[in-house]
């Protein structure tokens, strides 16, 4: 599974080796579900190159007392 950017979800998923994310009968929103073992090396670089693309437009969390190391 991989993280996808949502607005591009039809585009992305269009790709042979790319399907909906289910789990059950839940389909999860900005996921794909992706063969990894069965995929070449530049189709493996493209989903990286998606993936970080899009989690760096993502705006960063704001750090919570529980989320930050102690000591």
């Amino acid at each position: 599974m991989i993280r996808i950017d949502p607005s591009r979800s039809d585009e992305l998923l269009s790709r042979p080796e790319a399907h909906p994310l289910t789990m059950g009968t839940r389909t999860f929103t900005g996921w794909a579900g992706i063969g990894f073992d069965q995929q070449t090396d530049s189709q493996l670089d493209f989903w990286a190159g998606r993936r970080i693309e899009y989690v760096h437009r993502l705006p960063s969390k704001a750090t919570s007392p529980r989320t930050q190391r102690r000591g």
